[in-house]
């Protein structure tokens, strides 16, 4: 094996493999206010290049959670809107 490949075992199958999947990100965010939110999630979803996304706790609700969604760019959004932003499961 060259050593500089020993880093990234992952070969161009083993890329094509995964590529013909489904693929599903679920990111328990805890706020996505924050300024680095949008940009962090641009970036694992060109990574990852997820099929379905599911964002937990965002801590938005409303307009806000919408502008969100909409800057995401994914179609077919739905969303639940928070009971509040405390309690248990």
């Amino acid at each position: 094996m060259n050593n500089t490949n020993q880093g990234n075992m992952e070969t161009n199958a083993d890329q094509q493999h995964w590529r013909n999947k489904d693929r599903l990100l679920v990111w328990n965010v805890r706020g996505a206010e924050s300024r680095e939110f949008l940009s962090t999630l641009r970036e694992h979803i060109h990574m990852q290049q997820p099929h379905i996304l599911a964002l937990l706790e965002t801590h938005i609700n409303g307009n806000r959670a919408q502008e969100v969604c909409n800057k995401i760019g994914y179609h077919g959004q739905y969303r639940v809107e928070a009971q509040g932003f405390q309690g248990s499961i």
